[in-house]
């Protein structure tokens, strides 16, 4: 992915409040070596960008005027490349996991769930929506609003909670890499990341993070 797009994506990630202090780093993107890196605290995006050679510059996502300021390190958030749960996600099931985020979010949902249920003596993970008390769904729309994402050899059923604003911007970025489809990756806690990335055999690096939000 060209640099032009990535930055634009950058541009969602980065924190768009009125921080200040240590936090105001957030506000930029930072450009190291060939790595385009953004985060709000909550979400991580870090891409490699093709025969590029930045110096380690911070860069205001709104302005585009550089920025003082010195950039936590990132790698330490990153999954392991053995973490516990990761899932294929081909570029067909892509448009269907969008095609029912955006039904979601048209439902007037804040929040996904991903979930992991037994059924049928498989076990599945689901795309859904986080039950509200202000929003009454038939069975039907029950069907409409779930996507089965993949089958998973684990017995344990799990659930991780989701900012779907978040989310629909990490498929935005995914879908925006037309060559491929992604890797999911997580591990069995319901408090770590999530994270996307590229499949093994793709020229475009990339890692995008979300956070879970805690269950309540």
């Amino acid at each position: 992915m060209e640099y032009g797009k990535v930055f634009k994506h950058c541009k969602k990630v980065v924190d768009k409040g009125d921080v200040t202090g240590f936090r105001a780093v957030l506000k930029g993107v930072f450009h190291s070596d060939n790595k385009v890196i953004a985060s709000d605290g909550k979400r991580l995006l870090i891409a490699e960008i093709d025969n590029a050679k930045f110096s380690n510059v911070l860069v205001d996502a709104k302005t585009g005027e550089l920025q003082e300021g010195r950039y936590p390190d990132t790698n330490k958030l990153l999954l392991s490349e053995a973490s516990d749960i990761q899932l294929d996600i081909n570029k067909k099931t892509l448009e269907d996991i969008k095609r029912v985020l955006r039904r979601i979010k048209k439902a007037g949902f804040k929040y996904i769930e991903l979930k992991l249920e037994s059924e049928d003596k498989k076990h599945v993970w689901y795309v859904q929506p986080k039950p509200s008390p202000d929003i009454n769904i038939t069975d039907f729309d029950k069907t409409e609003l779930r996507f089965a994402l993949a089958e998973d050899e684990r017995r344990k059923d799990q659930k991780k909670t989701f900012d779907i604003r978040y989310f629909i911007n990490a498929m935005d970025f995914v879908k925006d890499n037309k060559r491929a489809g992604t890797k999911l990756m997580m591990t069995e806690s319901n408090t770590t990341a999530i994270q996307f990335t590229n499949q093994v055999d793709e020229d475009f690096k990339y890692k995008y993070l979300v956070m879970p939000m805690r269950n309540f």
